[in-house]
């Protein structure tokens, strides 16, 4: 028995979602007149409601050091990371 999807906007936050049909409140949801499922088949993401006049959260760049003028950890590399030999860089030898 395949599950019937329906996509309902949230009264209390304003957000947009898919629930199965059978999980609909009708005091919580408001049925929507919109597809649920994409063309893939899975349900469609939440659409979060953003009131107007404000500014959506900054979001953190990956990879970026978290103080001013701190290096991105990503490019460097520890100064006692093995060499060749297995030993700590700082005292590998050159043949």
């Amino acid at each position: 028995m395949a599950i019937e999807y329906v996509r309902v906007k949230d009264k209390d936050t304003k957000h947009e979602y898919t629930i199965p049909k059978e999980r609909v409140d009708p005091e919580a949801h408001e049925v929507l007149k919109k597809d649920a499922i994409a063309p893939s088949g899975d349900p469609l993401p939440v659409k979060y409601h953003v009131r107007s006049g404000s500014k959506p959260a900054a979001s953190a760049k990956v990879g970026t050091g978290s103080r001013k003028n701190e290096p991105n950890s990503a490019s460097t590399s520890a100064p006692d990371s093995p060499g060749k030999s297995g030993q700590p860089a700082d005292t590998v030898k050159e043949n």
